[in-house]
Parts: structure tokens; sequence; C-alpha cells
């Protein structure tokens, strides 16, 4: 008797295991397709920004730490270095995310009309804040 429950009781644990884990692939999914969407639509209005040289736009969902350390001073070298070796936009591909503490971190690729090189950028967010803050900003 005890064998039989035993087995039945293993057989219900490997049940909820598996149910489990197809909820949260069903979660990581729609997280997916929620940073997909709001850091794309983010990154394509800051790459814009930088092309037309529009401060206000490029940190217009800063945190404020962000605008301290991204002023509009250093905004415009950046857009006169991007127009000098990079060009204009011709895409952008959303590569994934990963969480870091609060932040979570959305990584792309971009291609320029005047580089053959790819430039790998990431861009940092804090999706629990009601205003989905950028938080972080890096070129490489």
């Amino acid at each position: 008797m005890s064998r039989i429950f035993l087995k039945i009781f293993g057989l219900f644990l490997l049940m909820s295991a598996l149910v489990t884990h197809g909820t949260c692939l069903a979660q990581l999914k729609a997280s997916d397709d929620q940073v997909r969407g709001f850091a794309t639509e983010e990154m394509s209005s800051i790459l814009k920004a930088v092309e037309s040289r529009n401060y206000e736009q490029f940190s217009r969902d800063f945190s404020d730490q962000m605008k301290k350390a991204e002023t509009a001073e250093k905004f415009s070298v950046l857009s006169e270095k991007f127009d000098k070796s990079l060009g204009k936009l011709v895409s952008l591909d959303y590569l994934g995310f990963y969480v870091k503490g609060a932040n979570t971190v959305a990584l792309f690729k971009a291609r320029f009309s005047k580089s053959e090189d790819d430039l790998f950028m990431r861009l940092v967010v804090d999706l629990k804040s009601p205003k989905q803050r950028v938080t972080g900003l890096w070129f490489d």
C-alpha cells in the first residue's frame, strides 16, 4: 500500500513540476514581449534623437541620475561623433535581455550608413518603476 502511495505521490510531484515549469515559461515569454516592445521603442527614439540632435527627445525617459550624467553638452559631442563616424541608422535588432537587480538590460545591435561594423548597445531600464525610466545606456 505504501509503495502505491509513494508512486502516486511521486507522479503528483512530477506533474506539479511540469505545470509550474510551463507557467514560468509563459511568464518569461510575456516578460520578453514586454521588454522587446518597450526597449525597442525607447532605443529607436534615442537613436532618432541622436541623429536629429534633439536632446529633449533623447533624455525624455531618463531617470534623474541619467539626466545629470548625460547633459546637453555631452549629448552634443555624442551626436557629432555619431554623425561623423557612423552616419544614419540603417537597422536596429533586439537581441534579448537579462535582469540585474531592479534593472532590466536590453541588448541591441545596430548598423549605420558610414560603418561596416555593427554597434552593440545596452539599454538599462527599471521596469518596476511606474514610468519605466531609462537608468543606463552604453554604445560599444
